[in-house]
């Protein structure tokens, strides 16, 4: 056995900063060893001072080994509260410290003391998500004190008194800044519609606190659905993904409307029009009606998941889908996947190949390389009036020893027609430009000389060792990589 003294011995030497008081461990100081109130109050006071040094250390390194657990503190905290005596928790600094640290130890205290100013302000000014809770009755029922605590704890709108709840001031300055606090309103203001308008622009999912009546009115409707997720749904093609992701998850505010309002085709067009995700919520009915899944579709073509299933075995509507949103090729019928000429054509629709070939069934990926589908994909893309052409590129480049500078690349281009077309290159443009730029170039010399004329071309770089059509999905790659 290794004695005390060899125990500390063994020890590695510790240094501790002089401002950093020493606290003793949980649960081993008891307040009964104190003889008199004074000294009870210093513990628990010392427990607070040790609360406040720890949490400001923990938030700066929560993982170094000197910062001990505020948690655990506060713990030590609530164990000496419990056991204190009558005269302390009846002591107005006392009370005024513990409720700085932790609003909940509100509850120890007496009515006397909870119901003083400073204590309330206090335990309000602590943030606590409960904070009012632990307000006495006097206060919350107080409305200057509430107007100023909603402000900062909109959600606490349940800790009011019944009168102040049913207050239009009171109930508007809360859901002003967090829109589900209706849900504590009274009966009569749940049925404000001013007040419900207010809330749903806050917060959508207001709306199922709303009246029954309310919730039936389509500006109310409208309002809400146009808030709750995201605000600007036709937006860019990551919050449409971002707002497809949330319906998928919890639906849209029209889920809150009563059944009569969600199968108004009219209405329904309306809103889908403007905010395709609500089509997720619409009546069964409506999810099978054509007019109303192309509406939602035409915004963003991932809204062909919430349609009836129907609809994923249907070559125009998949087709108008995979133009917007190339993705969902993964959604539609095994045989419309497996169909290697329809998947072409979504390809030429979405100008997206590859997502459309890692999206076809397996046998059709096996019996198509990628490589041959954007070959034939390439040779057969439709561009108004004409074909893109094929043009298969060979370099050769001129070098001049003396200045770099005039070193040039002999572009030389051929057509599946026959028709060629030369051009030179800067060898200095190599490196800075992107094939997009050559592209460009390319199309303009092409216009020049042989009277093709096309928005854009396929190109094979013969000198790259790959002889494979590059298109828009290399285009911000730089020229160097193919020359």
């Amino acid at each position: 056995t290794i004695g005390l003294a060899g125990m500390v011995q063994s020890q590695p030497s510790v240094k501790f900063s002089a401002a950093a008081p020493i606290f003793t461990p949980m649960f081993t100081t008891r307040a009964c060893n104190a003889s008199t109130a004074k000294e009870e109050k210093h513990l628990l006071l010392e427990r607070v001072s040790a609360f406040h040094f720890a949490d400001e250390n923990y938030r700066r390194d929560p993982w170094h080994p000197l910062n001990n657990d505020p948690s655990v503190i506060l713990k030590e905290l609530e164990f000496e509260l419990g056991r204190a005596s009558s005269e302390i928790l009846g002591d107005l600094e006392t009370a005024l410290a513990v409720v700085r640290a932790d609003a909940e130890f509100a509850r120890f205290f007496p009515q006397s003391i909870r119901e003083n100013h400073s204590v309330a302000c206090a335990t309000l000014a602590s943030g606590h998500p409960c904070a009012l809770e632990h307000v006495s009755d006097t206060w919350r029922g107080d409305k200057s004190f509430m107007l100023a605590a909603l402000k900062k704890l909109p959600e606490c709108l349940h800790t009011a008194s019944d009168q102040l709840r049913n207050d239009r001031e009171v109930v508007l300055a809360a859901v002003q800044e967090e829109g589900r606090s209706l849900s504590s309103a009274s009966k009569e203001l749940r049925n404000d519609k001013e007040v419900v308008l207010c809330a749903v622009k806050e917060n959508g999912e207001a709306l199922k606190y709303a009246s029954d009546e309310l919730r039936a009115c389509q500006e109310i409707v409208l309002a809400a659905v146009k808030s709750y997720g995201a605000t600007r749904v036709a937006g860019s093609h990551d919050e449409n993904l971002t707002i497809l992701w949330n319906s998928r998850r919890g639906g849209s505010a029209f889920q809150f409307a009563p059944d009569e309002v969600r199968g108004n085709k009219d209405f329904v067009l309306k809103i889908v029009k403007g905010h395709w995700a609500a089509l997720i919520n619409a009546s069964p009915e409506l999810r099978a009606d054509q007019d109303i899944v192309r509406a939602a579709i035409s915004q963003f073509g991932g809204a062909l998941w919430m349609a009836n299933y129907s609809f994923r075995a249907d070559r125009d509507i998949v087709l108008q889908a995979v133009t917007q949103f190339p993705t969902c090729l993964g959604w539609v019928s095994d045989d419309l996947r497996a169909d290697k000429d329809f998947v072409l054509l979504a390809a030429r629709c979405s100008r997206d190949p590859q997502t459309c070939h890692s999206t076809a069934s397996e046998d059709m990926q096996s019996a198509v390389p990628l490589q041959r589908f954007l070959t034939a994909y390439a040779s057969k893309l439709q561009i108004p009036g004409q074909q893109a052409p094929i043009v298969s590129i060979s370099t050769t480049q001129s070098k001049d020893d003396k200045d770099d500078r005039n070193n040039k690349i002999l572009v030389e281009g051929r057509l599946l027609s026959g028709a060629q077309v030369l051009f030179e290159l800067p060898h200095q443009e190599r490196g800075r430009h992107t094939l997009m730029d050559f592209a460009k170039k390319l199309v303009a010399e092409l216009t020049k000389q042989t009277r093709v004329v096309a928005p854009h071309v396929f190109i094979n770089f013969e000198t790259c060792g790959e002889n494979v059509p590059v298109s828009v999905w290399d285009s911000g790659r730089p020229l160097s990589d193919f020359l």
